[in-house]
Parts: structure tokens; sequence; C-alpha cells
């Protein structure tokens, strides 16, 4: 049922019932007025069952139609109205006073409920007709004098007037009424059109809602990918910092051991420093025995002598060559982990790879070189046991002196020429060692700074780690709000 209907039918039923409560009230009224005058004596009792009987059938035939049937009916009116009028009819002509022409007005008064100028009209000349026939009636009759005339006059003209006023009442009423209900349908249509226009807004809401939540639980979806992720980031992170400090603790090792392979390089070339004055001093032992014969038995006593403790330089320098030797292979090793680890830290670890082979390249020299030296050595001591032999020959035999004198001077010639040679080994060595050095402390500062960076960039995971956890929850409460806010949309779609 349309707005426009349901006002219709609340207002039609409203009029009926206060019609009712009107036309009740009046011929209440009426019979309690004539109830008194049939209590004084004035009214007989047939009259009183007459006038009881057309007030009373009208009344209830309206009460039946409008409880029992239809409380909108419009004959209520005319069967109300009408009824009364019969009423008011009997009553004018039956009753001793022209004052009941009064009895007319409440009622016309009351049908302007029904905001319909016709029926006003259509009643009011009904009215009028009457009083007009009961004054035709009186004047016929004789009873009306002059004083009654005048009496009949203003009863007309009252009836008359008020018949007038509930006319023009009940036409500007309709009128009204009928702007009103023009308003209303306007104001309808209008309220149409604004509530298509919400429901169609309200659906596109729905719909730009729902898309925008879709995308809510995707950036949410891949804001715990990015979480997974940077977790993932983390714990690789933390294994590259764990392997750096493994390779920085290795670094440092490696240069604990390049610096002590420096001062056992520089203990090697003091000795040969040593057996190379000792050299020097053979020599001129050997030109005393060439310039003195005589005294070749004490000279090779001291060659002898001379010659044991070059054995026993040879000896402590083998020595010192074998803890090079090993020095030699624990950086060989260190150079080979570094290389390892340097290869498991990707792209990171290039920058020491490259100092890691170099340190593998010199130890690698400094190895070949150690074996020169052991080479040396042991000719240096093959060579001092032919010259301790020279010498027991030379005190046994004189003869031969002068021709083991000038072998033993070669000797010692040769003895200088491989001294030389060691020297310049070793001193190459020791150029090698602290080329190593360099390289390993370069090798420090790549770890240090690659170290450092690590930790940079443990605290910007972190950081991003943070965001991304904020942002997940940011979207979850967007969804949720989405969510919420899309139930109250539906909600607003089912009321429009």
């Amino acid at each position: 049922m349309s707005l426009k209907e349901k006002h219709a039918f609340s207002e039609k039923q409203l009029v009926n019932q206060r019609f009712l409560v009107c036309y009740g009230s009046v011929i209440g009224i009426l019979l309690l007025a004539y109830i008194g005058e049939y209590i004084k004596g004035n009214r007989t009792p047939g009259y009183l069952a007459v006038f009881c009987t057309i007030m009373m059938i009208p009344f209830l035939a309206c009460m039946i139609l409008y409880f029992v049937k239809n409380k909108e009916s419009a004959a209520i009116k005319y069967i109300g109205m009408g009824g009364y009028l019969i009423l008011y009819a009997y009553a004018m002509f039956t009753s001793d006073s022209i004052i009941a022409f009064v009895y007319i007005l409440p009622m016309l008064t009351a049908i302007t409920l029904f905001q319909n100028g016709k029926f006003s009209l259509g009643a009011g000349s009904l009215s009028v007709a009457i009083n007009v026939f009961y004054i035709v009636e009186e004047v016929g009759n004789g009873r009306a004098d002059s004083s009654s005339i005048i009496n009949y006059e203003i009863a007309l003209a009252a009836v008359l007037l008020v018949d007038v006023f509930c006319i023009v009442s009940s036409r500007n009423l309709e009128r009204i009424s009928n702007f009103k209900m023009a308003q209303i349908s306007e104001e309808k249509e209008h309220t149409g059109e604004i509530l298509e226009n919400m429901t169609s807004t309200t659906g596109e809401l729905i719909e730009k809602i729902t898309a925008i939540d879709a995308q809510s639980k995707d950036m949410e979806s891949q804001g715990e990918n990015s979480k997974n992720a940077i977790e993932e980031i983390v714990t690789g992170a933390n294994d590259l910092a764990q392997t750096i400090q493994k390779q920085l603790e290795m670094t440092e090792n490696i240069g604990v051991q390049t610096d002590n392979a420096v001062q056992i390089s520089d203990r090697i070339s003091e000795k040969f420093q040593t057996t190379l004055k000792i050299t020097e001093e053979g020599n001129q032992d050997i030109g005393q025995l060439r310039a003195a014969s005589a005294q070749t038995e004490s000279a090779g006593g001291e060659v002898s002598a001379t010659m044991n403790t070059l054995l026993e330089q040879i000896e402590e320098a083998n020595k010192i060559l074998q803890m090079i030797a090993g020095i030699t292979t624990q950086t060989t090793l260190l150079a080979l982990n570094a290389s390892i680890e340097a290869a498991h830290a990707g792209e990171a670890g290039k920058g020491f790879a490259v100092v890691a082979d170099e340190i593998k390249n010199l130890a690698a020299g400094t190895e070949q070189a150690t074996q020169q030296i052991k080479d040396i050595l042991a000719q240096l001591t093959e060579q001092a046991d032919a010259a301790g032999r020279s010498v027991g020959s030379l005190v046994e035999t004189n003869k031969a002196q002068a021709e083991l004198v000038e072998k033993t001077g070669e000797a010692f010639a040769r003895i200088k020429k491989d001294i030389d040679q060691v020297s310049a080994d070793m001193a190459e060595q020791t150029t090698g060692m602290g080329q190593v050095k360099d390289s390993n402390h370069e090798i420090v500062q790549y770890v240090e700074n690659l170290s450092a960076f690590s930790e940079e960039l443990l605290a910007n995971i972190e950081n991003t780690r943070t965001l991304t956890d904020g942002m997940i929850q940011g979207t979850k409460q967007i969804s949720d709000m989405l969510d919420e806010t899309k139930k109250e949309v539906e909600l607003l779609k089912t009321m429009v």
C-alpha cells in the first residue's frame, strides 16, 4: 500500500471516528433532554419511544458499519447525517418552541470534519429546507404571530449562516487537504528518488568497500609474505655476522702467525750474519795456513773447531727452518679456510677472498724458499764435513796441506756464496712476510667494514620488520573496519 493510500485510509478512519463521537455526543444530550421532558410530563411514552427509535437506528447502523464492516466507509457520513436530519425534522415539527432549530447546529459543524463542500452544501440545504417547511406550516396553521415571525426569521438566518460558514469551511479545508496531499505526493516522489539514489549509491559503496576489503586482505597477505622473507633475511644476516666474526678471528690469528714468522726470519738473518762472520774468519785462517805451513796443525785444529761451530749454526738454522715450515703450513691452512669462508659469504666475501689467495701464494713462495734454504744448508753441512775431513787429512799429512788449504778456501768461498744467497732469500722472505702482514691488515679492515655493514643491515632489517608488523596490524584493523562498514551499509540498504 502506498504512502498516499495509507494516509488516506488513516484519515478516513479518523474522520469517521471523530464524526461518530460528535454524533453520539449530540444524540446523547438530546436523549437526556427528552428524558427530562418525559419526567416533567411534557412528553408521552409513545413520543419518547418514537424519538428514541428515530435517533438510535441511524446511529447504531453507523456504529455497526464502522466496527464490523469498514471503518473508512463513506456511507457512515450519509447514514449518520441523513438519520439526524430525519430526527431533526421530527423534533422541529413536534416541538412547542422555535428554539429546537439549534439542534442542527452542532451536526453542521461536525460534518466539516469530512472536508467535503458538496456534502456540507447538501446537508445545509436540507436543514434550511426543514426550517422553511416548519415556518410555512406554522404560518399556514395560524400559529404564528408577529413576534413568532421574528423568531422564525432569526432561527432561519442562524441556520443559514451556520450552513454557509460550514460550507465555506469545508471547501477551504478540502482545498487545504488537497494541497497538502499534492505536497505529500511531491515529497513522496522526491523521497522515492532520494531513496533510489541512496539504494544505487549504497550498492556502489558496498561494491567499492568489498573491493577495498579484498585489496586490504591482499595487502595483509603480502605483508605476511614480506614478514616471512624478512625473517629469512634476518636469519641469513645473523649467519653472515657469525661467519664474519669467525673470519675476523682467523684473520687476527693469521696476523699473529705472520708477525711470528717475521720475527723468526729476522732471527735467521741474524744467525746467517753470524755464520757469515765465522766464514770470513775461516777464510782468514786459511790465509794464515797459506802463509805459514808450520802452523798447519794448529790452524787445522782451529779450522776443525770453526767447522764444528759452523755445523752447530747450520743445525740451529735447520731447526729455525723447521719452525718456518710449520708456520708456512699453518698460514696455508688459514688461507685455505679464509677462502672457504669467503666462498660461503658469497658476494660479500669476494674482497678478502683475493687477499686470502695472495696469502696462500706467498705461503707457497715461503715454503719454496725454505726448501731452497734447507738444500743450501744440506750442502753447507756436506761441505763442512768435507772441510773437516780435509783438515784431518791436513793434520795427518803435511804434503797435502797446500791442496787441502786450497780446497778449504774454495769451500769457504762457496759457503760465503751460499750464505749470501740464503741471506738474499731470507731478505726476500722477510719482504714477502711484510706483504702478507699488510694484506692481512687489509683483510682485517675489509672484515671489520663488512661486520659494521652487517650490523647496520641487521638494524635496518629489524626496523623493516617492525614497520611490516605495524603495516600488517593496520591492514587488519582497516579490514575489520571495512567489514563493519559493509554490514552497516547493507543494513542501511535493507532499511531503504
